[in-house]
């Protein structure tokens, strides 16, 4: 019988490539509008994590974690994203300001769980993991009805 921690093998290939996908998806053609350097998303997002890193074992004693990665991972991918819009037309410039600063919001939110978690009880650290997944929701769910208005 197999455990269901096997179940997370297709999840992490799907992952995985479907990082490669949106990577490639959002390469602009050369003189399109871009909103952020993709140079500054990139290093910005390299850095970023250097110092939370850091900063959240150092400062505030937290162990870490995947999620670290995944949320600073998760704003780099929405900041190209907006550019990748952005630079096709399909949004404003105040559009991509707007879904910039509510993805650096779900991203700051998702952060202060990420620090929280440890120091919660098994049922509020349960419900502190759901908030950032739930943001990424909302985000996704503000982006679809922008693209469709």
């Amino acid at each position: 019988m197999m455990k269901s921690g096997w179940l997370l093998l297709p999840a992490a290939v799907l992952g995985i490539a479907s990082v490669i996908v949106l990577i490639n998806g959002m390469r602009l053609p050369e003189g399109s509008p871009k909103i952020i350097s993709g140079s500054i998303i990139l290093w910005g997002g390299i850095i970023s994590y250097i110092v939370l890193m850091a900063i959240t074992y150092y400062q505030l004693n937290r162990p870490v974690t995947t999620e670290l990665f995944l949320i600073v991972g998760w704003c780099m991918l929405a900041m190209n994203e907006i550019n990748a819009l952005y630079g096709l037309s399909s949004i404003t410039q105040v559009c991509a300001w707007i879904l910039i600063i509510v993805a650096l919001a779900a991203t700051a939110v998702s952060l202060v769980c990420y620090v929280k978690y440890y120091g919660l009880s098994v049922q509020a650290g349960y419900w502190d993991g759901m908030v950032p997944l739930i943001m990424a929701g909302v985000y996704m769910g503000i982006l679809s009805v922008v693209l469709f208005i």
